[in-house]
């Protein structure tokens, strides 16, 4: 059960990239100083990633009859 919890956390850490608090310098900042430079760019670039992410799930994997294909794309609109 433990390696469900870390391996969805690890894939969370991932879709946060550089908002999530692990991208700090942990030696230098706590946690709750870590505040992102650049948050607009960011910000820009994660709103095409997601164009781009629901375009390919609602035309490439959605109408695949083939039900991993519709397995994938469920759990990718989940992250």
């Amino acid at each position: 059960m433990e390696v469900h919890f870390t391996a969805g956390e690890a894939l969370v850490c991932c879709v946060q990239g550089v908002m999530s608090p692990f991208a700090r310098d942990s030696w230098t900042m706590l946690e709750s100083e870590y505040k992102p430079h650049g948050i607009e760019a960011i910000l820009d670039a994660r709103n095409q990633d997601l164009e781009w992410l629901l375009d390919e799930l609602l035309h490439k994997f959605a109408p695949d009859p083939h039900p991993n294909s519709k397995q994938v794309s469920v759990f990718l609109s989940l992250l």
